[in-house]
């Protein structure tokens, strides 16, 4: 349980976190700025792609490329699916660019994630 809590526990926050962020109605006080919007999409997934793998290898001992390549998908799953429930809440537009920038910064994160463990000497425990 101890593993389970210390790997996916910060998947199901930050999943959380972007999910509140993004379903919630956007103040019109807020300027809509093309470049920052992207940049914060691509951060904000490319962490979550980063988290995705932290869990796979260490939670789950996937080996690295599996991880990437599941962490990556799921991002732009996440992402796209996010994009699509925008399009019903107020003052939110759904965005496919937005979708796409999305899924490019999960699989950022996740492929930089996983080198900085590879780099760092996690190793697994089985591979899969």
């Amino acid at each position: 349980m101890k593993r389970l809590i210390k790997y996916w526990g910060p998947v199901a926050l930050y999943s959380g976190l972007i999910i509140w962020a993004s379903l919630t109605p956007m103040p019109e006080a807020l300027p809509e700025l093309w470049e920052i919007d992207k940049v914060y999409h691509l951060g904000a997934y490319a962490i979550m792609g980063g988290l995705w793998v932290r869990a796979m290898r260490g939670g789950e001992s996937f080996k690295s490329s599996r991880a990437v390549i599941l962490a990556g998908s799921f991002a732009f799953l996440f992402g796209a699916a996010i994009e699509i429930l925008q399009a019903f809440v107020p003052e939110r537009d759904s965005d496919m660019v937005d979708a796409m920038v999305n899924g490019a910064g999960g699989v950022i994160g996740a492929i930089v994630f996983n080198r900085f463990l590879s780099f760092m000497g996690q190793s697994t425990r089985r591979r899969i």
